[in-house]
């Protein structure tokens, strides 16, 4: 096994936080994140993936941190197989992750584990057919008062097109049904939001080609029936990551587009209604590659998480909030050194929540990676571990048009998951302190246009 190689990160005690900014979790192989879920005791329950420990391959990663955010417990869940992480939903009397686990090296299926108050396994199951088709990532769960709901995407084949994959099982984890979402060429779902109607709207991306993809919005009745489905239009190349809401009948979409394949990607931010019309659209970027993977909604506002580039290669963690009028209040990057990600951002109480993954000084060096920033996204001024963002993407007007697609039933097969559960200790690091920020390469604005400072309000 190789050896762990943590770049330190020194707590400095002249600015002192009730909690650590910065926490990472390690174990020398390798760990991936991540998730946060805030708990109404005040502590944390985090997701994630690791290499170092655990049943082989990759294992899911649960740590369930106290309010002080001393560690309750740390675990693993998994089989010989790689099993991914997808999302993680607390309950009021647990929670509700999903996952993929690799069943060979051309196959994989996607899963949901119930687990109680104390971190106990409550159910697992399979829900999709190992020998049919193909499970190109861990899905999304949506966890609804009487179901839940499984997003992602499915192939035949991994040389075949995908397909938008959409399911639903009750609370025990029984099936109820599953829909395959078809158009001429290639889609996946990413996400997806439940409706005030109680219709479901899955979102993701759609196109002749992954690699042509224009984002995707399509709803779909309780009862699994394939409602509508729309496409954006505006920019060449774009994938809704995530759908937030409603809140105050506005869902904020929050993904990446592109001039073209080949050109640097930026966050896409736009709000539609429930009907998918679009209501505004808010890009960010920096001159690298810049994408925004889940917004949780705080009030009439919403934070969002993702990845920006301050240079071509060079990536820090994102974390903003967005205004009802798609205003950017701030935007940060976070993390201070290429190889910072942050897979999800929210607030809680006074403070913002980010996590994702660190990198260390070897490749696939990387470690969980919690951060806890105030509630305007700043650290302490002894934390080198925060700045602005000067917004350099250009205004892009979004548009939503009808597609033709359908959806069809697919074999949902339910099979009980043998993932075992298992205490580790992973090593822990607390600080606030990184190296220096690179100094960011900013060209001149694309059409000449005055770059937009992104003030903190």
């Amino acid at each position: 096994m190789r050896n762990l190689v943590i770049v330190l990160m020194l707590w400095l005690p002249t600015e002192a936080l009730a909690y650590p900014v910065s926490t990472t979790f390690g174990g020398g192989n390798g760990e991936i994140g991540g998730w946060v879920e805030p708990l109404p005791d005040g502590g944390l329950l985090l997701l994630g993936g690791t290499a170092s420990a655990g049943a082989g391959g990759m294992d899911l990663l649960l740590i369930r941190l106290d309010r002080n955010r001393a560690v309750t417990w740390q675990r693993t869940l998994g089989s010989p197989a790689d099993d991914y992480p997808g999302e993680l939903k607390a309950l009021p009397d647990g929670a509700i992750l999903s996952f993929a686990s690799n069943v060979v090296s051309t196959k994989s299926r996607a899963g949901l584990v119930r687990l109680d108050a104390q971190g106990n396994v409550r159910w697992q199951v399979f829900v999709s057919d190992p020998i049919a088709t193909v499970l190109l990532f861990a899905p999304r769960v949506l966890a609804l008062p009487d179901r839940f709901i499984l997003a992602g995407m499915i192939a035949n084949d991994r040389l075949a097109a995908p397909d938008g994959w959409l399911a639903a099982v009750d609370l025990s984890g029984r099936p109820i049904w599953e829909r395959r979402f078809q158009s001429s060429g290639s889609d996946v779902f990413t996400g997806a939001a439940a409706l005030s109607n109680g219709d479901i709207m899955a979102v993701g991306g759609t196109g002749p080609r992954t690699d042509a993809f224009q984002g995707l919005l399509a709803t779909f009745t309780p009862a699994g029936d394939l409602a509508w489905q729309r496409v954006l239009e505006g920019a060449p190349t774009s994938v809704v990551e995530w759908a937030a809401g409603p809140v105050d009948g506005r869902i904020l979409l929050t993904g990446w587009m592109a001039e073209s394949p080949d050109h640097p990607s930026d966050v896409l931010a736009a709000a539609v209604d429930e009907t998918g019309e679009v209501l505004w659209s808010s890009p960010l970027g920096l001159p690298g590659d810049d994408f925004a993977f889940v917004s949780i909604p705080v009030n009439a506002d919403f934070v969002v998480g993702g990845i920006v580039g301050s240079a071509p290669g060079a990536a820090e963690g994102l974390v903003g909030r967005i205004g009802p009028d798609g205003t950017w209040r701030w935007a940060r990057a976070v993390g201070g050194t290429a190889g910072a990600r942050v897979t999800i951002a929210r607030a809680s109480g006074s403070r913002t929540l980010a996590a994702g993954s660190l990198a260390g000084r070897l490749l696939f060096d990387s470690d969980l990676w919690l951060v806890e920033l105030d509630a305007s996204g700043r650290a302490p001024a002894a934390c080198n571990l925060v700045r602005d963002i000067t917004n350099f993407a250009p205004a892009v007007t979004f548009s939503s048009i009808p597609m033709d697609a359908s959806a069809v039933s697919g074999p949902m097969l339910a099979a009980p998951a043998r993932l075992r559960l298992a205490d580790v200790t992973l090593d822990r690091e607390v600080g606030c302190d990184r190296p220096p920020f690179p100094p960011p390469i900013l060209p001149d604005p694309p059409g000449g246009t005055r770059p937009l400072q992104l003030d903190g309000r």
